[in-house]
Protein backbone atom coordinates (compact mmCIF):
# COMPACT_ATOMS: atom_id res chain seq x y z
CA UNK A 1 0.00 0.00 0.00
CA UNK A 2 3.24 2.33 0.07
CA UNK A 3 2.48 5.43 -1.85
CA UNK A 4 -1.04 4.77 -2.23
CA UNK A 5 -3.57 7.32 -2.13
CA UNK A 6 -6.09 6.38 1.32
CA UNK A 7 -8.66 8.56 3.40
CA UNK A 8 -7.78 8.80 6.82
CA UNK A 9 -10.25 8.83 9.92
CA UNK A 10 -9.28 9.59 13.48
CA UNK A 11 -11.32 9.07 16.89
CA UNK A 12 -9.47 9.83 19.61
CA UNK A 13 -9.50 8.80 23.78
CA UNK A 14 -8.53 10.98 26.61
CA UNK A 15 -8.05 8.54 29.51
CA UNK A 16 -9.98 5.17 29.33
CA UNK A 17 -10.28 3.80 25.76
CA UNK A 18 -7.95 3.66 22.53
CA UNK A 19 -7.10 6.21 20.19
CA UNK A 20 -7.22 4.96 16.50
CA UNK A 21 -6.25 6.16 13.34
CA UNK A 22 -7.47 4.53 10.38
CA UNK A 23 -6.92 4.45 6.54
CA UNK A 24 -8.78 3.18 4.35
CA UNK A 25 -7.35 2.64 0.46
CA UNK A 26 -10.59 2.31 -2.03
CA UNK A 27 -9.62 -0.56 -5.12
CA UNK A 28 -8.21 0.85 -8.62
CA UNK A 29 -11.84 -0.71 -9.39
CA UNK A 30 -14.30 1.05 -7.24
CA UNK A 31 -17.27 -1.47 -8.16
CA UNK A 32 -15.68 -4.88 -7.54
CA UNK A 33 -12.27 -4.28 -5.99
CA UNK A 34 -11.55 -5.19 -1.89
CA UNK A 35 -11.10 -1.46 0.20
CA UNK A 36 -8.16 -2.44 2.31
CA UNK A 37 -7.62 -0.74 6.10
CA UNK A 38 -4.76 -0.36 8.14
CA UNK A 39 -4.99 0.64 12.35
CA UNK A 40 -2.63 2.83 14.74
CA UNK A 41 -3.77 1.98 17.59
CA UNK A 42 -2.70 4.20 20.21
CA UNK A 43 -3.26 3.84 24.32
CA UNK A 44 -1.11 5.52 27.13
CA UNK A 45 1.76 3.44 28.20
CA UNK A 46 0.84 4.34 32.04
CA UNK A 47 -2.25 2.30 31.51
CA UNK A 48 -1.54 -0.72 29.64
CA UNK A 49 -0.95 -3.17 32.35
CA UNK A 50 -4.09 -2.06 34.61
CA UNK A 51 -6.18 -1.88 31.03
CA UNK A 52 -5.06 -5.65 30.66
CA UNK A 53 -6.53 -6.73 33.90
CA UNK A 54 -9.30 -5.12 34.30
CA UNK A 55 -10.76 -5.39 30.86
CA UNK A 56 -9.47 -8.92 30.45
CA UNK A 57 -8.20 -7.56 26.74
CA UNK A 58 -4.38 -8.53 25.19
CA UNK A 59 -2.98 -5.21 25.38
CA UNK A 60 0.39 -6.01 25.91
CA UNK A 61 0.41 -9.19 24.10
CA UNK A 62 -0.98 -6.39 21.02
CA UNK A 63 1.91 -3.83 21.98
CA UNK A 64 4.70 -6.55 21.72
CA UNK A 65 3.65 -7.50 18.52
CA UNK A 66 3.51 -3.77 17.12
CA UNK A 67 -0.33 -3.59 16.47
CA UNK A 68 -0.74 -1.13 19.88
CA UNK A 69 1.68 1.83 19.80
CA UNK A 70 1.87 2.70 23.46
CA UNK A 71 2.30 6.61 24.20
CA UNK A 72 4.17 7.99 26.63
CA UNK A 73 2.67 8.99 29.80
CA UNK A 74 -0.89 8.03 31.50
CA UNK A 75 -3.47 9.96 29.53
CA UNK A 76 -3.65 10.18 25.45
CA UNK A 77 -0.51 12.00 23.68
CA UNK A 78 -2.13 13.95 21.12
CA UNK A 79 1.88 15.34 19.95
CA UNK A 80 2.75 11.81 19.27
CA UNK A 81 0.10 11.05 17.51
CA UNK A 82 0.20 14.11 15.49
CA UNK A 83 3.73 12.89 14.59
CA UNK A 84 2.88 9.46 13.99
CA UNK A 85 0.46 10.75 11.28
CA UNK A 86 2.94 12.82 9.89
CA UNK A 87 5.56 9.98 9.45
CA UNK A 88 2.07 8.39 7.71
CA UNK A 89 1.85 10.77 5.25
CA UNK A 90 5.59 10.32 4.31
CA UNK A 91 4.59 6.40 3.40
CA UNK A 92 0.81 6.95 2.03
CA UNK A 93 -0.89 9.72 0.09
CA UNK A 94 -3.67 10.77 2.73
CA UNK A 95 -5.60 12.63 1.12
CA UNK A 96 -7.67 13.70 4.14
CA UNK A 97 -8.59 12.48 7.63
CA UNK A 98 -11.98 12.79 9.16
CA UNK A 99 -13.05 13.50 12.59
CA UNK A 100 -14.95 13.31 15.20
CA UNK A 101 -15.26 16.81 16.91
CA UNK A 102 -15.91 16.10 20.16
CA UNK A 103 -11.81 16.08 21.32
CA UNK A 104 -8.81 17.23 19.92
CA UNK A 105 -9.30 19.95 18.46
CA UNK A 106 -6.20 21.69 19.18
CA UNK A 107 -4.55 18.64 17.47
CA UNK A 108 -6.79 18.59 14.33
CA UNK A 109 -5.73 22.04 13.98
CA UNK A 110 -2.39 22.00 14.11
CA UNK A 111 -2.43 18.75 11.73
CA UNK A 112 -4.91 21.03 8.88
CA UNK A 113 -1.66 23.63 9.81
CA UNK A 114 0.85 20.71 9.00
CA UNK A 115 -0.89 20.80 5.22
CA UNK A 116 -3.50 17.46 5.57
CA UNK A 117 -7.07 18.27 4.52
CA UNK A 118 -9.17 17.78 7.91
CA UNK A 119 -12.91 17.48 7.67
CA UNK A 120 -15.38 17.36 10.55
CA UNK A 121 -17.35 13.46 10.60
CA UNK A 122 -20.62 14.19 12.44
CA UNK A 123 -22.28 11.24 14.67
CA UNK A 124 -24.32 9.03 15.61
CA UNK A 125 -27.72 8.71 12.97
CA UNK A 126 -25.32 10.99 9.92
CA UNK A 127 -23.56 7.69 9.86
CA UNK A 128 -26.21 5.94 8.43
CA UNK A 129 -24.88 5.90 4.36
CA UNK A 130 -21.07 5.37 5.86
CA UNK A 131 -22.08 2.47 8.01
CA UNK A 132 -25.02 0.55 5.09
CA UNK A 133 -21.98 1.11 2.52
CA UNK A 134 -19.67 -0.85 5.11
CA UNK A 135 -21.76 -3.64 5.58
CA UNK A 136 -22.10 -4.08 2.14
CA UNK A 137 -18.38 -4.50 1.76
CA UNK A 138 -18.38 -6.88 4.76
CA UNK A 139 -21.06 -9.10 3.28
CA UNK A 140 -19.96 -9.14 -0.39
CA UNK A 141 -16.27 -9.75 1.09
CA UNK A 142 -14.82 -6.69 -0.12
CA UNK A 143 -13.17 -5.13 2.95
CA UNK A 144 -9.54 -6.44 4.41
CA UNK A 145 -8.58 -5.29 7.59
CA UNK A 146 -6.20 -7.91 7.40
CA UNK A 147 -6.86 -9.76 10.21
CA UNK A 148 -6.22 -6.95 12.53
CA UNK A 149 -7.24 -8.27 16.20
CA UNK A 150 -7.84 -5.15 17.28
CA UNK A 151 -10.13 -4.02 14.94
CA UNK A 152 -11.79 -6.96 15.18
CA UNK A 153 -11.92 -6.81 18.60
CA UNK A 154 -13.52 -3.15 18.28
CA UNK A 155 -15.89 -3.82 16.03
CA UNK A 156 -17.52 -7.01 18.02
CA UNK A 157 -18.12 -4.48 20.70
CA UNK A 158 -20.38 -2.43 18.72
CA UNK A 159 -23.86 -2.86 18.10
CA UNK A 160 -25.91 -1.09 16.00
CA UNK A 161 -29.16 0.81 16.89
CA UNK A 162 -31.89 1.21 14.66
CA UNK A 163 -34.14 4.40 13.91
CA UNK A 164 -36.88 4.93 11.71
CA UNK A 165 -34.64 4.44 8.50
CA UNK A 166 -31.43 4.93 10.25
CA UNK A 167 -28.94 2.91 12.32
CA UNK A 168 -25.95 4.26 14.62
CA UNK A 169 -23.38 2.42 16.43
CA UNK A 170 -24.00 1.32 19.58
CA UNK A 171 -21.69 0.48 22.42
CA UNK A 172 -23.42 0.30 25.35
CA UNK A 173 -23.51 -3.67 25.16
CA UNK A 174 -19.79 -3.78 25.27
CA UNK A 175 -17.97 -5.04 27.65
Amino acid sequence: LKGRKCIGGLDLALVNDLSVCALLFPPDDLKNGIFEVLYRCYVPEDDILLRSKEHRVPYETWRDQGLLIATPGSTTDYDFIREDIATLRKKYQIEELGFDLHLGTDLLSSIEKDGLSVVQVNQGFYLTPAIQRMEKLIKSHRLCTHGNPIANWCISNVTLSFGVRQCRFDKSKSR
